[in-house]
């Protein structure tokens, strides 16, 4: 992946962060939104660049927890 397909991608993703409020999706949830919105990236694309966002401070990690 070149540096402009990285960026469009970064991009993709804190949009599709933005547009979920306050709900965290999941990677699959993002993986999907952005095939939709015509990215093709897979999962080790989008996870890399999820790292790179969060060192970056563009994004925090969450913690998911299920309540019975």
């Amino acid at each position: 992946m070149n540096a402009e397909l990285r960026e469009l991608l970064r991009v993709s993703i804190l949009g599709s962060l933005q547009k979920s409020g306050k709900y965290t999706p999941t990677l699959d949830t993002l993986i999907i939104r952005l095939s939709r919105s015509g990215q093709s990236a897979d999962s080790e694309d989008v996870e890399a660049e999820m790292q790179y966002l969060i060192d970056k401070g563009f994004a925090q990690e969450t913690a998911k927890v299920l309540s019975p």
